[in-house]
């Protein structure tokens, strides 16, 4: 599996690989983008990217 880049990944609490609830109710996936174009083969794939955004993990 391809490591993933974004610094996100891993914040919180782990529910599947790739997949975490960084707070109460919110969640967060990351996909590589082998895994993003797998995921959605099939369909016409137009454009991969990254956006960079912060997420703030809740005390639990």
């Amino acid at each position: 599996m391809e490591e993933h880049r974004d610094a996100n990944c891993g914040i919180g609490r782990m529910l599947e690989p790739g997949t975490y609830e960084y707070k109460e109710g919110k969640y967060a996936h990351f996909f590589s983008e082998a895994d993003l174009l797998a995921h959605f083969a099939g369909t016409q794939v137009m454009e991969t990217g990254s956006y960079v955004e912060t997420l703030v993990q809740s005390a639990r």
